[in-house]
């Protein structure tokens, strides 16, 4: 499902725009729009800024079921050796990272992991140490837990809303949004026409190259004349002769009104403590109809526990390979319908529809 990006792609990675400020700030200043006509695939691979560290190291600790049968029940800590591995290899044990918790401001919560692959943009000698400092054994922990916590910055940098946002106009060709997992993109699309029904399809894959930044994609695909069944995922022209009860539907259904938007942006987390005021402050900024949450980095138990009182009932995860990966579409079941055609591991593709008015069942 994943294709290679074309050799035209919009690279956002060098727009110039000022340093984001920490997120979400007291009084968070006004984003400024960047709307375009995209022709080509639209890159976000500015990778993130080393300013400030999410969570202190030296003041969180991890704990894993003793049985994953009954998960609640007795927890073990990590040593610092085991989460020290988990960092350098977020992958390396998927199912125990689905039921992994730590413990920080006195409190249990879902476990977010640092992760090395976010700092593939420093200097070679950078990340030389810091594989070095990963794998070593350990001396004296509250030593090397200091010293992970002065690489903080370095390794998990807190995610910023970008201060100059694009805003992709969505009109009859395809758009597709791509994004680096070690930057913090945040990219929305708005129709332009309204429509009865809009394609999605959204991947996330690992990077080009060994050890390279993975890629999160999202394709819109605008169905102004055809329409995709959502039960077959096959395409009917309704204005073709002998598809009169398709087009006497079509007629009936309620469109896609001009306007709405899909937000995409790549968390790096969603159990970061962050990431619930910087998502209720980009709702109440955009007021988005369909989220794309890419680089999750959490389970299905988790995502659920997390995301509850955001606002959004309906939800579809392509879940991470431990703490690798991920991508959660959030709706709400009122006002759209996600219908799935098909899916893997790595991605899904479907077609959103306006639901009809609930006192009438018609979309008038």
């Amino acid at each position: 499902m994943w294709r290679p990006c074309d050799p035209s792609v919009l690279d956002l990675s060098e727009s110039l725009s000022p340093p984001p400020p920490l997120s979400p700030p007291n009084s968070p200043p006004e984003p400024r729009m960047m709307s375009v006509t995209p022709l080509s695939p639209v890159l976000f691979g500015r990778p993130v800024r080393p300013l400030k560290v999410e969570i202190n190291p030296e003041e969180v600790e991890y704990y894993v079921p003793d049985s994953l049968e009954d998960p609640n029940e007795f927890y073990t800590e990590l040593t610092f050796m085991e989460v020290k591995a988990l960092i350098l290899n977020p992958a390396l044990n998927p199912e125990q990272a689905d039921h992994l918790m730590m413990y920080s401001n006195s409190a249990f919560r879902p476990a977010h992991v640092p992760q090395v692959l976010d700092a593939d943009h420093l200097p070679q000698h950078m990340r030389i140490f810091l594989k070095w400092f990963l794998e070593k054994e350990v001396g004296v922990e509250s030593e090397e837990r200091a010293m992970l916590a002065s690489l903080g910055p370095w390794v998990d940098p807190t995610p910023l809303l970008p201060m100059v946002r694009t805003l992709l106009r969505v009109k009859q060709r395809d758009v597709r949004m791509i994004a680096k997992s070690n930057s913090n993109a945040l990219l929305l699309a708005r129709l332009h026409l309204p429509m009865k029904q809009l394609g999605i399809t959204v991947t996330w894959a690992e990077g080009k190259e060994r050890k390279s930044p993975r890629e999160a994609e999202v394709t819109l695909w605008p169905n102004r004349r055809a329409w995709t069944c959502p039960q077959t995922g096959a395409e009917v022209d309704p204005w073709v002769v002998g598809n009169e009860e398709v087009l006497k539907m079509l007629l009936e259904k309620r469109l896609l009104s001009k306007g709405m938007t899909v937000l995409f942006w790549n968390v790096r987390g969603l159990a970061r403590p962050s990431f619930k005021p910087n998502f209720r402050l980009l709702m109440n900024q955009h007021y988005p109809s369909l989220v794309v949450l890419a680089e999750t980095w959490v389970g299905r138990e988790k995502t659920d526990a997390i995301i509850a009182d955001l606002g959004f009932d309906s939800w579809h995860l392509l879940e991470p390979d431990g703490f690798v990966g991920g991508i959660l579409l959030m709706w709400k079941s009122h006002v759209l319908d996600f219908h799935v055609i098909g899916e893997g591991a790595q991605g899904v593709y479907g077609v959103v529809e306006a639901v009809a008015h609930p006192e009438t069942g018609s979309s008038d």
